[in-house]
């Protein structure tokens, strides 16, 4: 069920692969069976097959993610987003940044259903652990209370591609909460417009990048994308390299509604948050936003300003634009 390091080697070696070792290590290595480090023969098997074939030396790719054993990652996650288990995320998102977790090892005589909403973490780690999507860490025990550890880059990819694919219209919970604030942006509910966008923050899992304008512009934009595509909206957006500004527009012709929301990042402090949501607000303002736009086709403007910090935000409105002028 695996290749030990020194049949790994020695396959390399017969393929004319050595120069690869470091980087099939890190792609298809990383489980520990005993004392034993094993490589993933499947995926190893694969890469060797792909390089004699092309008579090159290809980059390790991963190979495992478009077989039928990586919906359980799929049926994971929409168990953690539909359910709402936050604790459960944030252990998630632990081990995507590498981060080991705790859990005290699961016996079962057959796999748990692990859509079902009263299978726990530790259950679900469990099957994981089974089902070669997680590993012990080095200094481990193999029983009772475990350190569990994503193993390799292959299935980090398998886990960040289905993550991509669960936080998009495929997913009708994500869909209806990303339409719920669009809503709200459109009729300047500031308020309800942060509840909902500090739940949404919450539970995006992948947050690994988290820090910079471009990261949360990324996020934003792929989120109101969604929305706008199913409900032909309109969507404009920029990123300022002066000042790292960012912004995104939003036009509806139906409501005779534009929507200017600037973008800012500053440090996780709530204080610090709302300072920088009310100047970044002004921006709007001092760079005229409004004047690409012919007034008279709309009855209101709304300038909203959106500050992130980690997986918080604060949201700052100037009200209609069209009575300010």
């Amino acid at each position: 069920f695996g290749f030990t390091k020194y049949e790994t080697e020695k396959l390399l070696n017969d393929c004319g692969l050595s120069a690869q070792a470091e980087a099939v290590t890190d792609w298809y290595g990383g489980y520990r069976i005993g004392d034993e480090h094993i490589f993933c023969p499947s995926s190893l098997i694969s890469f060797c097959g792909k390089a004699l074939e092309e008579q090159s030396n290809v980059e390790p790719e991963p190979f495992w993610i478009n077989t039928s054993g990586t919906d359980a990652i799929n049926s994971y996650f929409e168990h953690l987003v539909n359910g709402n288990f936050t604790q459960d995320i944030q252990r998630m998102e632990s081990l995507l940044n590498s981060v080991p977790q705790e859990i005290r090892l699961q016996v079962f005589e057959t796999y748990p259903d692990i859509r079902k909403i009263d299978v726990d973490f530790d259950t679900c780690m469990t099957f994981f652990l089974h089902t070669g999507y997680l590993t012990f860490t080095e200094d481990s025990p193999l029983y009772e209370n475990v350190f569990l550890k994503i193993p390799n880059s292959e299935i980090r990819k398998c886990f960040e591609l289905k993550l991509a694919n669960l936080y998009g219209e495929s997913n009708p919970v994500w869909l209806n909460r990303g339409r719920k604030l669009f809503l709200h942006l459109l009729a300047n509910e500031a308020d309800d417009a942060e509840e909902i966008l500090n739940l949404l923050l919450g539970q995006f899992i992948s947050m690994r990048n988290q820090g910079g304008e471009s990261f949360y512009h990324d996020f934003m934009l792929g989120l109101l994308n969604i929305v706008a595509a199913s409900d032909n909206i309109k969507l404009e957006s920029d990123q300022e390299t002066d000042d790292w500004y960012s912004y995104i527009i939003i036009s509806h012709d139906q409501l005779k509604t534009i929507v200017i929301i600037e973008l800012k990042n500053t440090e996780n402090n709530g204080k610090k948050r709302l300072s920088a949501a009310e100047n970044a607000a002004k921006q709007i303002t001092l760079k005229k936003y409004i004047d690409r736009f012919d007034t008279s086709e709309y009855t209101k403007i709304y300038g909203i300003d959106i500050c992130f910090s980690g997986k918080s935000c604060a949201i700052e409105t100037l009200g209609n634009l069209l009575e300010m002028s």
